[in-house]
Order: C-alpha cells, then structure tokens, then sequence
C-alpha cells in the first residue's frame, strides 16, 4: 500500500469562485453533502462550467475522480496533482483488473484521479463506470475521505429507464443502480457528486430529484425542458429565459436562492482555449505526484506479471484436464467392449454333440414394433461375427413368441416298411424320446403325437 503523500493539499478557501462577482459558500453543504446537476444543450458551456467547479474543488483542497467520455479533462494535471488513467494522454494505462488500485492510490495520497474513457463504446464504458463506482463506494466506506465525483454526459450512465441485473459483464451491476446508490447514499461515505448532462430528458429522475444545487443553461428542447420542468418551477425560471442563455450563461439554483451568472476563465485549458496566466499553485506536489506514478507503474508492471504467470498455469492445467479426459474417455470406451464381448458370449450357445451336424446358435429376435437401440445393433453385430468366426454359419433364430427351446439336430431314419396308420401323424423325422433322452439328458422336449 502506499504510504507516501499524505499531507493534505492547503485549503485556500470554503467557497467556490465560479464567477467574477459570484462565489457558492460550502459551509451550508457540510451535513448535506454537495450533489450538482449541470444542464445545458451542446455548445451551451456545460462542459466548461464543469471544469471551473472542478478547479474549484481542487482550489479548496478537494479530491477529484472524473468519468471522463471525451478526453476533455486531462488539462487538470497541468496545474494540480491529477492522475489521467486511459486516453491519450493517459499517465497510466486504464487496466479494468487495476481500478482498485487507482482507486485506493487516490484516497491514500490524496491525488485526483481522471478516467478517460474516449477510447471505448457506450456499454463498455457504463461496465467501467460501474466498477469505478463500485469500487469508490467500497473503500470510501473505510476510508470516508471528501471526494467529488464528477460525471461527464451521464445520461450514458445513469440513463431514464429502470434498472437490471441482466446483460452485464460478471463483478459489476447495472449502471442505473451504481449512479443511484452514489446519489442516494454517497453523502454518508462522504461522496459528493456532479451529474453533467446536455439531455435531461434522458437522465434518470432518480438522480436529478437527488441534486441540491442546479446550475441551468441555455436549452432549446421542448423535451429537455418538460424534463426539467419542476425544478425550474421552483426556482422561478421560464422557459423563455433560458432560450435567451448565452454560451456560459448560466441560472444558479440552490436553498431557495435563484442567480443569472457567467462562469469565470478556465484557470486549465479547455477545448484548445489559453488559460489565465498566474502561478504554477501547485508545483510543490509534483514530487509527490511523480512517486505516485512510479509506484503505479511499478505495481501495474507486478499485477501484469502475476497475471501472466497465472495465466501460464491455468494452460497447464487446462493441458493436463484434457490429457485425463481422454485417458478417462478411451478407458470408458475399452471397459464398455468388453462388457459388451461379456454379453455376446454369454448369449451363444455351442452344444456339445457327437453328431456330424453343425452346432445350432440360438438368439431370441426383437420384434420390430419394438425398435433396436444402438448398443443393441452393436451387440448384433458381434454376436453375428463371432458365430461367423465360430464355424462360418449363421445365426438360426427361433421364432419370436413364444420362446422355444434350442434345437436338436434331426437323425436320419431308415424308411417305414408299411405306411403308418391314418388316424396316427407322426412329427417327420422326430427322434423318438428315449433316444434323445440317451444322447441328450438336458435337452429333452416332449413330443407328443397328434391324433385325429
């Protein structure tokens, strides 16, 4: 863990400077937390409006953690202790595995963090964006540091529509539900927030009805203003005023208190504008931050080599379960043909006679109303190759109902001198029993003469 950095930042000031004549004091926000909700159509100063409240908040030594979706406030690190994770100009690499990390390296130094999330498409970034929350909301449970949770167009993350637990990647949950929790229950944990939005329409009402400090902007949407409609009812603010905004131009709304401002010069670069000149006010921290990094770096490069190494194992070990399942398979399969040789054996019969007459094999049929299954068919084909491998004869199936007894080979008889009598018939070339019974004790069948 890194133990370094701990001396917090000085705080210059218990307001925010968002314009020249306009300061927001903070002391009435201690027991309820801050949560702002800035909202304006594109091209309207939303995102500039939210950079002057986030130099703010670093101006009264405050902590940052930015969701970032345009790789817009990268600029931050130029005058204050600002990690940028992801993008281009990312001081470290954005690794999903690592937010944990960046996470509790943000609360243990006291540095800012900004997730860049330009590279990635909208349902990657709200599985991002959950586990970025997630994580916050877990260590801030410990930690209960002051931190500012600054969402960029978050009606990407917390869009209007109900919540799920469907369709989403394993460790994080539905993005609604993240930004809800942080809204509902981040001031105990000590997080505040800032929900940025150029369609309010499409942000959930959860969050919005959370904010207790609006700064509304020039909108034009019929839809974006019925959304809004409530709040600015009880702010005193027509429609009408806010189609006449200017870019920058801005309502402030909060405890009862309604003010028209325009927000201050970014003290950081912003979409290509020069920044005010004045001193480098945070040059003491560069130490720190460049520790920081390092540290960083280095635990990312160990994380990377464990996961590599574990990575190896897991293909050795999926290596080996295949070799046994194999031996397991071709083992089943040799115990299964000889089970089924067993049966086949068992199931022919030889008798064992003095007579020139070949040895009958007998099998009972299946009727065919019964079907044959596939082990049947392949006990049917052993049985036939192993009395063809016996004496070359086939098989002599008795009749299918009812069972009859294996056959005896018929004896030959010298021709009756005198034609029997008519009403006796005789079975033809029957052997007579006493006969049978001397050659085959175990094989006698009663043989009854028919009369007429």
């Amino acid at each position: 863990m890194l133990q370094y950095f701990k001396k917090k930042l000085t705080r210059r000031r218990r307001r925010l400077q968002v314009a020249s004549f306009f300061s927001v004091p903070l002391e009435p926000y201690l027991a309820t937390g801050e949560r702002d909700a800035v909202i304006a159509s594109s091209g309207m100063g939303k995102s500039y409006l939210t950079g002057v409240l986030a130099e703010e908040t670093l101006e009264n030594g405050g902590i940052l953690c930015v969701i970032d979706p345009e790789g817009e406030y990268f600029t931050l690190s130029e005058y204050y202790p600002v990690i940028v994770v992801g993008g281009d100009h990312g001081m470290v690499p954005l690794v999903e595995e690592a937010i944990d990390l960046y996470v509790e390296t943000m609360l243990e130094t006291n540095l800012s963090l900004v997730f860049d999330l330009s590279d990635y498409l909208d349902h990657e970034q709200q599985a991002i964006y959950s586990r970025i929350t997630e994580s916050l909301f877990t260590f801030e449970t410990e930690y209960k540091k002051k931190v500012r949770l600054i969402v960029e167009e978050a009606q990407i993350y917390a869009p209007q529509r109900m919540p799920t637990s469907k369709g989403h990647k394993p460790g994080t949950i539905d993005p609604v539900l993240a930004s809800q929790k942080i809204a509902k229950r981040g001031r105990k944990r000590a997080i505040d927030s800032l929900w940025a939005t150029q369609r309010p329409a499409s942000l959930n009402k959860d969050i919005l009805s959370q904010c207790n400090r609006f700064w509304f902007g020039g909108i034009s949407a019929e839809q974006d203003y019925k959304a809004i409609k409530p709040f600015l009812k009880e702010a005193g603010i027509e429609f009408a005023q806010l189609k006449a905004l200017q870019p920058g131009e801005f309502y402030f709304y909060s405890q009862g208190e309604t003010k028209k401002i325009k927000s201050r010069k970014r003290l950081c670069k912003h979409g290509g504008a020069t920044p005010q000149e004045q001193e480098d006010i945070r040059a003491v921290s560069s130490a720190g931050l460049e520790k920081a990094l390092e540290a960083l770096a280095e635990q990312l490069k160990q994380n990377q080599l464990s996961q590599e190494e574990e990575t190896s194992e897991l293909i050795e070990l999926k290596r080996a379960l295949k070799e046994l399942e194999d031996e397991n398979a071709r083992l089943k399969d040799e115990l299964n043909k000889e089970r089924l040789a067993t049966k086949v054996i068992r199931r022919i019969e030889v008798p064992s006679i003095n007579a020139p007459q070949p040895a009958v094999a007998v099998a009972v049929p299946i009727p065919p109303e019964m079907g044959i299954s596939a082990e049947e068919a392949e006990e049917q084909e052993l049985l036939e190759a192993f009395e063809q491998a016996i004496d070359g004869a086939p098989l002599t199936p008795l009749e299918a109902s009812p069972p009859q007894p294996h056959a005896l080979p018929t004896m030959r008889q010298k021709p009756a001198a005198a034609a029997a009598p008519p009403k006796i018939r005789h079975a033809i070339h029957a052997p007579h029993p006493a006969a049978a019974a001397h050659h085959h004790p175990h094989r006698v069948t009663h043989q009854i003469p028919l009369m007429d």
